[in-house]
Formats: structure tokens, sequence, C-alpha cells
């Protein structure tokens, strides 16, 4: 056990820089990164794989963005774990700029082609922000891509991105570009040949965040350096039900809310085999729960409850969380019905023609009504 911070990208990319606000923010500067040595692990399985077998200390592992979701990699991962607990999460902010390489003499023909180099997800988070350049830019056609250009293998992250970029003269008649995170282009990482291509406006969807989770073996001290008044205190839990009965996930969601625990995120995914194997028709719901406010053993009461009823249970760890501003306002998708009580004009559909309408069957459905 090396006793660094590991993660999965290369200098500059995101993952290093939520592994550097660990290093800040956690452990106060005590912990070391991991040098990007050649048999570093690259996944978020090799990652939790290093945890389970005692090679790695400690991890970061992206969990959830707030524009495209669930890190399934992730997630997947520490569902089929051993010997892993999670002991900190934070957010990051998630900004992007096209970076270019700066030729020192003009190009000898004009740029009739742009194209913009990235992992495959910053891509789609940035893809309003890259359709508006489209149009800005016209005629100059532009194309996106998440494969190297000579390789054609998948660029891994931001940083690979960049440093492509930054170690190439684009073709004549083209400029290629990079889309890599806000202030990577000045920070020194790429080199000093590379600065920012001009935009109208800031890359990437406003307000976008990305959870991390620092996640370590289970025998591994955590001690963090921290005021504890600035953290809550979540817990994530894995529930399988062991049979097909009705009303086994509501049950279980009643258990936690009677002991003060909030459900802060709930997802669904196939369960596995020990071998790795797809087992159809069977479900695990990874539960990100907030328990500042309950007695843990309330807590352990309710899970003992909640393992009576048939379903087995797996425990991630209990996590420090940044405590985070609430949303200023909830937003649900076009087309919902709101209850009674919010009365802003933005939302046309409070009325009770709307709420019967909601679930109206269709007229094919009618053959079950019949039966009946």
């Amino acid at each position: 056990m090396d006793g660094d911070l590991h993660y999965f990208g290369a200098e500059g990319s995101w993952a290093w820089r939520a592994a550097e606000a660990f290093c800040d923010r956690v452990f106060a500067g005590t912990l070391r990164l991991a040098p990007d040595a050649p048999d570093r692990p690259r996944s978020a399985a090799a990652l939790v794989d290093g945890i389970s077998s005692g090679l790695v200390e400690f991890a970061v592992l992206p969990i959830e963005n707030s524009v495209e979701g669930e890190v399934h990699e992730s997630v997947e991962a520490l569902m089929q774990s051993t010997n892993v607990k999670i002991v900190s999460e934070l957010s990051l902010e998630i900004q992007f700029e096209l970076m270019e390489r700066v030729e020192p003499s003009p190009p000898s023909s004009p740029v009739s082609k742009l194209s913009v180099f990235s992992k495959a997800i910053a891509l789609k988070q940035c893809e309003q922000s890259l359709n508006e350049l489209t149009l800005m830019l016209r005629p100059v056609a532009v194309s996106l891509s998440s494969q190297h250009p000579d390789t054609g293998r998948e660029i891994n992250d931001t940083a690979e991105a960049g440093s492509l970029i930054a170690g190439r003269a684009s073709p004549p008649g083209m400029k290629e570009l990079a889309l890599v995170p806000k202030g990577a282009a000045a920070s020194g990482i790429f080199g000093p040949d590379v600065g920012v291509f001009p935009t109208d406006g800031p890359i990437g969807m406003r307000g976008a965040r990305t959870r991390f989770l620092l996640v370590a073996g289970q025998s591994v001290g955590f001690a963090p350096v921290v005021d504890l008044d600035l953290y809550t205190l979540s817990l994530v839990l894995v529930l399988t039900p062991m049979h097909r009965r009705t009303g086994v996930l509501a049950k279980s969601l009643t258990s936690l809310a009677a002991r003060g625990v909030s459900i802060k995120g709930i997802s669904t995914r196939p369960s596995r085999a020990p071998n790795g194997d797809a087992l159809p028709s069977t479900y695990s719901f990874w539960m990100y729960l907030g328990v500042s406010g309950a007695d843990p053993m309330s807590v352990d009461c309710a899970v003992r409850e909640i393992v009576l009823e048939g379903v087995a249970v797996k425990s991630l760890g209990w996590i420090l969380s940044e405590r985070l501003d609430e949303p200023r306002r909830i937003e649900a998708p076009p087309g919902s019905v709101y209850p009674r009580y919010i009365s802003d004009s933005r939302f046309p559909n409070v009325d009770e023609v709307a709420l019967e309408r909601l679930l109206e069957w269709p007229l094919w459905m009618g053959k079950w009504n019949n039966d009946d």
C-alpha cells in the first residue's frame, strides 16, 4: 500500500482537479497525489480492484454529473466491490474552454474546418454551446470527435485531448481544438504554445457540477482535517430484494424515513451473479441517504427491519459530505402536473383537468377493464 491518493485520468483532467481538492480540503495537504506512472490504474474498476487488494489506499471516483446523471462505471464497480468504503465526497463546478495550439506563423491556407477533440461525456455536456459555436462560425464546418485522429482510439479524458492538441500542428485548411477544463490553457500543464480559442460565451451548461467520491479500504483509518460544521453526514446502501413481493422497496423507505433518514438519491441497477453474469429481471437499488439528523442506532434498527423484510443490504460507508447551498427552485420536466399550492404563472397545468388526464388509460387498455 503506497499511501498516495489515486485517480484515473491525466494531470489537468477533472479527476486530477478533484484529487487535488481532496488533498487540500480533507487532508490539509498531508496526502500526496499518486505519480503518473504507466502502471497506474486508469479506470474506476481498476481503482476499486486496487483498493480491494490492498495495493491502493485512497482513490477518487466521479459518481454523478448534474447534466448527464450517474456515472454507471463507478456505481457498478462499487456495488460489486469487497473491502471498500466511501469516506468523503465533494462537488466541483464544471466549465470548459476550447484550447488551441498557437502557431508561430499564420496558416498558409484559410481555415475551412474546425475539429474539436475531447472525451465523449465532455462533448455531450457541452453539446448546446458547441452547436451555438457551429452556427456562429458558418461557413466554417465544425466537427466533434472523441477519438484520437491518428489511432481511432477513444480519448480517455479532457487532459489527453489537451496534450493531443498541444503536441501537434493542425493540418492545412483545418484548425484542431481541445475541449478542456476552464483555466487549463493558462495553467502551464500543456506547455507555453497553447491558448484559449475565442468564443462569445462560456462553454458548458451554467451551474453544472460533478460529484466525486473519496474511496478507501475497509481497514484504512480516515482522519479528516476539516471543520465538521461545514460538512453533513451521508450514507450509501445497496438494497437487493431477495423475492418478488410487492411493496418491499416502499417498506424499506418507510423504515428509513421513520428514523429521520432522508433520500438524497436512488437509482436502479441490474443485479449481477458473483461471476459477473447478468441476472435478467433482478435489480439492486443504489441509495444515497442523508443521515445528519438521525441517530446511528436508529439507522441500524431501520437496516435490521429492512433485512427482516427479505432484502439484502450492503453498506458502502458513512460519508463526510460538503454542505452545499440548497437550490433556489426546483424544476419539473415539461408536461408535469404541479401541486395545487404552486401558483407561479410559469406553470399552466395546475388544474383538476390536467390531473385527471395525467394517468388517463389508452383505449387499448380497455381489454383489462372488461376482463375485470
